[in-house]
């Protein structure tokens, strides 16, 4: 393993050292089963570490049971630090949390690691925030192993070299960060309420624009349909399938070619926000024919709906495609196409069908097979949508297009300030542990 480029800028005093020599390392074989003859104990598990840089007793654990020579080996002591060893990206392994303080009976649970910090020689809260720095986690993503799913193994860990300085030096760069990251967090914290209260006013713009039209002085009626409520008089309630010249259609599901020949298709993450929008990370090559790919073609003015998803809150999100620049792409089997008959308004049907009194029909009746909730065509073609006149619809679909690219773009303002704020943090934990920054003793 080649040394990280840190080493050599490390202070007077400091010294590089191989996690072995500080820590005890031990993988937890814990499991979530509780057993007859097990003892109660209350479970860390990989979730609680993913999620947390601290784990706290307050904190919610999973009930479970452990051997008494389980809970002697992986009971959870104070300045103890957990890794999540397993994760299905390279670069998303060896997430740290510290035990910050006395816990009640609670063990370290399955596909974590256990580093624990000799005494005198490494403080825990150092500890958490080196596995968090710049060229030391990196070491980790290195030495994991797999294909669809990466390890780490015991020997990748030991063999991590840390910037480690005297022990008071560590206790007050720790006590430094935890104050900078409390901050840091807690306004990250306030920007991703407001990411929220972003959501629900474009959710509630759509549902009031599909239910209720742009007019506030229109003739009201009762729509017969409890959770739409009232509606412009001159409206009707149509099924989705008399709105449709063709489909729903279900995509293609032939081999992926890894050559780069075949095809060009996408994955589901094709529909954002309302839109059909392919970015690089989404293609894939498959090995379609030629009847195959004007089947299962794409144009302008097309629908594309989720119809199958892991997430059910997923399912049914649909998007309109713009322009014909998809059209020698085909769409994959998880994905159902769907073409507007004549007179009808395509953008319109796509914000009615996303709108919350239209999406929930399709999440109540999603089925699960093996952790993929799914919808089926006939469903589809039962969706009950509110339908305008077309003059009416044209022009809630393009105030509803000017309407939501103003909040995009408040939207993406406020992500890149996540974005920075986030890589701040992360350049203020790499300075503080390889030595970058001037922090007086005196902080811990």
């Amino acid at each position: 393993m080649s040394q990280p480029s840190w080493v050599e800028r490390l202070p007077s005093g400091w010294r590089p050292q191989r996690l072995r020599h500080v820590a005890e390392i031990a993988n937890s074989n814990v499991d979530k089963k509780s057993y007859e003859d097990g003892h109660p104990v209350r479970l860390c598990n990989y979730t609680d570490v993913y999620y947390n840089d601290f784990i706290t007793d307050d904190m919610e654990l999973m009930a479970a049971t452990a051997t008494g020579q389980e809970i002697r080996r992986f009971a959870l002591r104070p300045g103890d630090v957990i890794i999540t060893k397993d994760s299905e990206s390279w670069d998303d392994i060896a997430v740290p949390a510290c035990v910050a303080e006395e816990l009640t009976n609670v063990v370290c649970g399955y596909h974590l690691s256990l580093f624990r910090p000799l005494a005198g020689r490494l403080d825990g809260r150092f500890l958490l925030r080196a596995l968090q720095a710049q060229g030391v986690r990196e070491q980790f993503w290195t030495a994991a192993n797999g294909v669809t799913r990466f390890g780490l193994g015991q020997q990748g860990m030991k063999d991590a070299l840390l910037p480690v300085p005297p022990l008071p030096t560590q206790k007050a760069i720790a006590a430094f960060l935890d104050r900078k990251t409390a901050a840091i967090d807690a306004l990250i914290e306030k920007k991703q309420k407001l990411l929220d209260l972003l959501a629900e006013k474009r959710a509630a713009l759509i549902n009031q624009a599909v239910t209720k039209g742009l007019d506030p002085n229109v003739p009201m009626k009762d729509s017969g349909i409890p959770w739409i409520g009232e509606i412009p008089a001159h409206w009707e309630v149509k099924k989705l399938s008399w709105l449709l010249h063709d489909g729903p259609r279900n995509g293609v599901s032939p081999s992926v070619s890894h050559d780069g020949s075949g095809v060009p298709s996408f994955s589901l993450s094709v529909v954002r926000d309302g839109m059909v929008e392919v970015r690089g990370d989404d293609v894939k090559y498959v090995m379609a024919s030629d009847a195959d790919a004007h089947r299962f073609n794409v144009m302008a003015g097309d629908l594309l709906m989720v119809r199958g998803n892991g997430n059910i809150n997923l399912v049914g999100a649909t998007g309109l495609v713009r322009d014909d620049k998809l059209s020698p792409y085909v769409y994959p089997d998880l994905l159902m196409r769907m073409r507007c008959g004549d007179g009808v308004c395509p953008g319109y049907v796509q914000y009615c069908i996303n709108s919350d009194v239209v999406r929930p029909q399709l999440t109540a009746s999603a089925r699960t097979t093996v952790g993929t909730y799914k919808v089926n065509n006939q469903q589809v073609r039962e969706l009950r949508l509110l339908a305008p006149p077309q003059s009416e619809a044209v022009a809630i679909s393009k105030h509803l297009d000017v309407a939501l690219e103003r909040h995009r773009g408040l939207v993406g303002a406020v992500q890149a300030h996540i974005k920075r704020l986030q890589e701040y943090r992360q350049a203020l934990i790499t300075a503080a542990v390889t030595g970058q920054l001037d922090i007086p003793e005196e902080d811990a």
